[in-house]
């Protein structure tokens, strides 16, 4: 499905920011800002077409980590939000009709995607289950070559009380990082200066630091 706009204000931070490759930031009022970790395997600097990148959270004690006290907040009985931007960095073909990737998850394949023109966005709800766990794992299957990167914003109100079970969960933001030590910022540094895009400068590299992109080249 392709859009070039998102009209609902819950995912407005997200997927503007997503598909614009813009930073700008929002200021809320949260009750907590949790942060959390995605594995994303096998990491590698270069990707052929076809080839399958796995995200992965698993989180056994239902807890999630507090940013502004340091904390772990019980989370029992909530749907946590999964966002990811499939972005281009630098590549010959733009706004390919079938998207620069396939999202294939518990929804099924591409279920919940939206096209841009520079990106390939997956904007998902790890639904209540009946086990009530807080896991999920995406596959995602490059289908253009080029540099890319996964992009993971900050969710507002990505917490979400499973309403059969809880009434209510305070009005959060939830940010995943990738749990790595290398996200290929020598990859982002190989494209020409000229054609990164970014605005401003340096945006993209404190991003790779703060392992909320990590970036690839495809053949």
């Amino acid at each position: 499905m392709r859009k070039y706009f998102v009209p609902t204000f819950a995912v407005f931070i997200t997927f503007v920011c997503m598909g614009m490759q813009c930073n700008k930031s929002y200021d809320f009022s949260y009750t907590y800002n949790f942060v959390e970790k995605v594995n994303l395997f096998p990491a590698q600097k270069t990707y052929k077409t076809g080839d399958t990148i796995w995200i992965q959270y698993t989180n056994p004690d239902k807890k999630l980590f507090d940013k502004n006290t340091g904390q772990l907040i019980a989370a029992d009985s909530v749907a946590l939000s999964f966002n990811i931007a499939y972005q281009t960095r630098f590549v010959k073909t733009y706004n390919p009709p079938e998207g620069y990737c396939d999202f294939i998850s518990a929804s099924g394949i591409n279920a919940d995607r939206t096209l841009y023109d520079n990106s390939s966005n997956l904007n998902r709800l790890a639904l209540c289950n009946a086990d009530n766990t807080l896991n999920f794992k995406v596959a995602i299957v490059p289908k253009q070559t080029g540099i890319f990167s996964l992009y993971l914003a900050t969710a507002a109100g990505g917490v979400a009380a499973c309403a059969n079970r809880s009434t209510i969960f305070p009005f959060s933001s939830l940010l995943y990082k990738f749990n790595l030590t290398d996200c290929n910022k020598d990859v982002y540094l190989s494209i020409p200066v000229n054609s990164r895009g970014e605005s401003p400068a340096g945006a993209t590299e404190s991003l790779i630091d703060s392992k909320q992109v990590f970036v690839f080249k495809v053949e």
